[in-house]
């Protein structure tokens, strides 16, 4: 039995320790070496940090795991103990993570997970996770082999393909989160000089928007350059994660790397896949783009991280690639479309919204002129996104609706701004449902639902289905399974 290397324990004493750590360093230095008196104003949080690393210890310590030759053994618990096997037969996904802080100690995250729905996927963690050293790593990759003998496909992403996938699926709220954590965290480290120091940037670049614009807002400035300081936060995040983006297959697995500062390969079983799901955007739609993710228990899982297979290319070229590499997941034609008068449930709502936004900004205007213009600019910033979610909502429309083969069924739908294309093998399917609200039985509609295996509660819903349609759907899919059991 090995335990985790040591560096595991700034892992389990994490949390707000470092800032613990950093002020008692910096006010040796304000005390000119008075240690007595340090000692005597740091004594309490001197205590904490032995505390805090003493249980880390101690969870390290009880923390023990074999990688024998059919199954992964982990045994874990202070108080309670715990024992996992997972068998390397049921392994859906592994992941090697070598993070770019940990690159000095010559270290590995690696993390283990069944496709089994449990309480750790629905948290988003993995069913195991461990932290060894490359020597253990060796070893690991030994006793968990795969048929790396010859590749039988390869793709790799060009540095043009990654830089159009951060364009595309970038976008503001998580930047804006990040960077908010890092100046934050940052001011309780620095002090107050961070803070002076942010403020004093805003306004030069406000100061240099107004240059150019002349009749700006200083508060239209300051929104645009947060807004444009979010998306560039994400892209830039996106492009160093995805960069050297490469997918191998061999036999039964499937290998992918990437990463620029931290490397990531992924290991995964292809039998263990439930899903191929091909995103767009509508310039995507228009230009005939797309990218296409696939749904794996452990692959996807995690912070900032997405179910990549393809980060973006041409629809002929990603249509090639998943019939090369993913036969099993071929889309088929949509043939079953929504209903030619179901539009009004598409598009009310930012058709609505666009029409009382419109009229509230016509009113206050009216009302009163002195705040006419930045009223003006926020009416005609939130109309923007109104008119491009309605131009949406109506191509969804026009494409949304479910395709069939004899071995899988193809979904086609809109989920807030994003197209998806769902391609599930019929023998994943968990189940699908029919919903109808009393105005689509009058019109006789209906929702469909599609329920993929794998632990997943989210469905594939497509609305304003033709409800005979829909139950003929049902009814083939339910003989299909009736004979895979006989």
């Amino acid at each position: 039995m090995k335990r985790q290397h040591r560096i595991t324990l700034l892992k389990y004493a994490k949390g707000n320790i470092w800032l613990l750590i950093i002020p008692l360093v910096r006010s040796v230095f304000l005390l000119k070496g008075n240690f007595g008196k340090w000692f005597n104003m740091v004594y309490m949080d001197i205590f904490v940090i032995l505390l805090v690393f003493g249980a880390a210890w101690l969870k390290w310590y009880c923390t023990q795991f074999e990688f024998g030759k059919k199954e992964l053994y982990v045994k874990k618990g202070v108080l309670i103990s715990k024992e996992i096997k997972l068998p390397y037969s049921r392994i859906s996904c592994r992941v090697f993570h070598r993070p770019f802080l940990f690159r000095p100690f010559k270290v590995m995250k690696i993390y283990v997970e069944i496709d089994a729905c449990s309480a750790s996927q629905l948290r988003k963690k993995s069913d195991v996770a461990l932290i060894v050293s490359e020597i253990d790593y060796t070893q690991i990759s030994q006793n968990m082999p795969i048929e790396i003998l010859k590749a039988s496909e390869n793709y790799c992403a060009s540095k043009k393909e990654i830089f159009l996938f951060s364009i595309c699926f970038s976008s503001t709220l998580p930047g804006l989160v990040y960077l908010g954590t890092v100046l934050i965290q940052g001011g309780r480290i620095v002090g107050e000089k961070s803070k002076d120091v942010f403020i004093s940037v805003v306004n030069e670049l406000t100061e240099a928007v107004e240059k150019i614009d002349g009749n700006a807002e200083e508060s239209a400035s300051i929104f645009l350059l947060t807004i444009a300081a979010g998306w560039l936060v994400s892209f830039a995040i996106k492009m160093v994660r995805y960069i050297h983006f490469k997918i191998s297959r061999f036999g039964k697995n499937i290998l992918i790397e990437n990463g620029y500062f931290s490397s990531w390969k992924y290991i995964v079983n292809y039998s263990r896949i439930n899903t191929v799901d091909i995103r767009q955007n509508l310039l995507m739609k228009i230009t005939r783009t797309m990218s296409v993710h696939i749904n794996c228990s452990g692959y996807g899982r995690r912070k900032n991280e997405l179910a990549l297979f393809i980060p973006i290319t041409t629809k002929r070229r990603a249509i090639n690639m998943i019939e090369r590499m993913l036969p099993d997941f071929t889309p088929s034609n949509i043939r079953l479309k929504v209903k030619r008068t179901y539009i009004m449930a598409y598009i009310w709502l930012p058709l609505l919204l666009a029409i009382v936004v419109a009229l509230l900004t016509a009113l206050v205007v009216k009302l009163n002129y002195e705040w006419a213009d930045i009223v003006k600019f926020i009416g005609v910033m939130a109309e923007i996104p109104l008119v491009y979610l309605l131009i949406v909502r109506v191509a969804a429309k026009m494409s949304t609706g479910i395709g069939a083969s004899d071995d899988s069924v193809t979904v086609s739908y809109c989920r807030a701004i994003r197209f998806h294309t769902v391609v599930v093998p019929k023998e994943r399917i968990s189940y699908i449902k029919i919903r109808r609200t009393p105005l689509q039985r009058a019109s006789g509609c209906c929702d469909v639902i599609i329920y993929a295996r794998g632990g997943h509660t989210r469905g594939h819903k497509v609305r304003g289905m033709v409800y005979a349609e829909a139950l003929l759907l049902v009814e083939n899919w339910r003989k299909m399974c009736q004979n895979a059991h006989l």
